[in-house]
Parts: C-alpha cells; structure tokens; sequence
C-alpha cells in the first residue's frame, strides 16, 4: 500500500530515523517503523488485520479511520483510501 501523510510534521519524522528517535524515544520508534512497513508490505486491510499491534476499525466520530498499536496509551490514526484500484493509506496522526 501507498502511505501518504495529512501532517508534514509527522512525514518528516517519520522519514528520518534520527529525528523520530528524538522525538519518539527508542521503543515507540522502532514500533513506528514495524507498522509502517506491514502496511506498506499489505496489499490490503485484510492482510494486517490479525497481524501484531491491534490493528482494527475506530467507531463513532472516527468512522472510516483505522488504529494500531504503538507502545500504550499511543496509537497510529489512518484513513485506508481507494483511488483507482490502489490502496492507499494517509495517516493522521498519534494519540496518547
């Protein structure tokens, strides 16, 4: 799947491994890293639904928007887009 960022903060980041230890710490890092490579590996939803790291369907005012795991309180927020048969993934943001 394709990632795509709705925060360029959180693009930059992530794209830089130095800056995201930094900002992270060594742990939610290295979590960081794993769930955007199985996303990034997944040709789709199905295929990292059962994997490590919680991954499932928010509900009410977050409707449509996914989650995954971190290291607790913090979780990974993203949309899973479908743009001409592509899966495409656009991540929101991290909460604690």
């Amino acid at each position: 799947m394709k990632i795509t960022f709705t925060h360029k903060k959180l693009e930059n980041l992530v794209n830089d491994d130095r800056k995201m230890l930094k900002e992270f710490g060594k742990i939610r890092a290295q979590k960081l890293r794993l769930r955007l490579t199985q996303l990034l590996d997944a040709e789709s939803l199905e295929d990292v639904k059962f994997m490590p790291g919680n991954y499932h369907e928010l509900k009410n005012e977050r409707k449509g928007q996914w989650a995954c795991d971190l290291d607790q309180p913090y979780r990974l927020i993203f949309l899973h887009l479908m743009k001409n048969q592509s899966q495409l993934m656009r991540m929101d943001s991290m909460f604690g």
